[in-house]
């Protein structure tokens, strides 16, 4: 399925570029829809690891996407501009696709009413990750078509640092997700409020922490020049923790096979995306993005 998306994609590219305005169709780009399937394959693969359990090949595979892919990046980038950042991450990911695929492989086995139960279960996830994608897309979109693509990046820099905190509240739902479905049902009576609780104090704090040192946060990793309003950072820190509730539900939906109403939530959720983003943006530029988010 990625193998085909990623060659429909290359092939029309020219077309649906437009989309972005000033955005041209690059090697940069091009590059960034091989590292897009060689992304599905390794977060499949690591799905795979992490619920059957395999920590070090989990890790293996995280290290070296991230460090290699990281490091060929940043070195490459030099030299190469933005074609050579996503080719050296494209090379990192590439070599962690080689080593999730060795480490589940196991030979298919083709059962049609098990493919057709599970395709049944999991497709509105699809619709639910086409939202998030829309989610993280949209609001740029919009702003570089009507602020301008400078503005983008403003906006990305500032935006960056405060995703720092989803990555902690995607981390909780990856470390607890597995286990929950695992247990019986006695077990799980409480555990959701004991999450939210637990994961609520763990988001609030390091939250007030970072909007209070905003300033100073974003004068190391974004100077001056960037012209980042601080407004961003504290705005999209602050939906940090209703997205910590969603994500904990996401997997209590899961556990009770009302995958659909994961897709309803998520869909509806992007729609007002890009209806928030058009309005907020018009009266606010990139500060009312981050008002919306």
């Amino acid at each position: 399925i990625s193998l085909g998306a990623g060659a429909a994609l290359l092939a029309t590219g020219p077309w649906w570029i437009r989309a972005f305005g000033a955005v041209p169709w690059s090697e940069a780009m091009r590059l960034a829809i091989v590292l897009a399937v060689l992304l599905s394959w390794v977060t499949t693969a690591l799905g795979v690891l992490r619920a059957a359990g395999r920590a070090a090949a989990f890790g293996l595979v995280t290290a070296l996407q991230g460090v290699l892919g990281l490091g060929a990046g940043i070195a490459l980038a030099h030299r190469f501009g933005a074609a050579g950042y996503v080719g050296g991450l494209t090379l990192g990911t590439a070599a962690a696709a080689g080593a999730a695929l060795a480490a589940t492989w196991t030979p298919p086995r083709w059962h049609r009413a098990a493919i057709g139960a599970g395709l049944a279960l999991s497709w509105p996830f699809l619709v639910h990750r086409l939202a998030i994608w829309l989610l993280a897309l949209g609001d740029r979109v919009v702003i570089e078509n009507l602020v301008g693509v400078a503005a983008v990046g403003r906006y990305s820099a500032g935006y960056v640092v405060a995703a720092a905190l989803l990555v902690l509240v995607d981390s909780v739902q990856s470390a607890w997700a597995p286990r929950y479905l695992a247990d019986r049902k006695p077990e799980k009576d409480g555990v959701l409020e004991l999450l939210l609780n637990l994961g609520g104090a763990a988001v609030v704090i390091p939250s007030a922490v970072l909007v209070a040192l905003s300033p100073v946060v974003l004068t190391i990793v974004a100077p001056d020049r960037y012209e980042v309003p601080p407004a961003i950072l504290g705005l999209v820190t602050a939906a940090v923790l209703p997205q910590l509730a969603y994500f904990l539900w996401v997997v209590v939906l899961l556990d009770h096979k009302q995958t659909r109403a994961v897709a309803v939530a998520s869909g509806s959720a992007a729609v007002l995306n890009l209806g928030g983003n058009m309005l907020f943006v018009t009266i606010a530029g990139i500060e009312g993005a981050a008002e919306r988010w």
